[in-house]
């Protein structure tokens, strides 16, 4: 997921996320003066980020972020589709190659 957010010029941002809304626990997963910060290797469920310029001690209102996978079933039988198309694709490719040799030797 990519965060962005507006801050004053110059000013360094502190990015918090927790896994509850009241920040109990929470880690910083970002420091610095960027716009910005993606966040990839979440587990699924609920997340919740919060930001302030460090040189406040006002945090945001916290955000929530639903994390969710594909549903597995639906992962296998697109693969399942998805290599029966290539087994497909080679034989043809095989069997075309045969039939081009064997039309070239007669």
């Amino acid at each position: 997921m990519t965060l962005t957010w507006e801050k004053t010029p110059g000013a360094a941002i502190e990015l918090q996320q927790s896994p509850d809304s009241e920040f109990g626990e929470p880690v910083t997963r970002y420091q610095g003066t960027d716009t910005g910060s993606v966040i990839t290797g979440l587990a699924e469920g609920l997340h919740y980020f919060r930001i302030r310029e460090t040189s406040s001690e006002r945090w945001s209102q916290a955000l929530a972020m639903r994390v969710e996978f594909f549903p597995r079933a639906k992962l296998w039988t697109i693969l399942s589709l998805g290599a029966a198309v290539v087994l497909a694709t080679i034989a043809t490719i095989i069997a075309g190659h045969f039939k081009t040799r064997k039309e070239a030797e007669e």
